[in-house]
């Protein structure tokens, strides 16, 4: 079966160890959220949801490869999506 993309939901607060094990790997980061509001020249708020693009056979085989390089410093969602990319 090819590789195909697919599209993993974490949540917390990234690490420096979590961001380095992704970095290390065939993931990416591709984006994250936060929770609440920031006035006008205030702090943002931490981000606490991440967006990662796994190539991976398939979606529990992501899953898996994300849970092996964030290890505790995340928690990985049960299932993947397909990127289409």
């Amino acid at each position: 079966m090819a590789e195909k993309s697919w599209i993993v939901t974490a949540g917390g607060r990234m690490t420096d160890e979590a961001r380095s094990a992704i970095s290390a790997s065939r993931i990416t980061l591709f984006g994250g959220t936060g929770a609440g509001f920031a006035s006008p020249g205030g702090d943002l708020p931490e981000v606490t949801s991440h967006t990662l693009i796994v190539p991976a056979e398939s979606g529990e085989a992501a899953v898996e490869q994300v849970r092996q390089a964030v290890g505790d410093h995340l928690f990985v969602e049960d299932e993947a999506r397909e990127s289409g990319g």
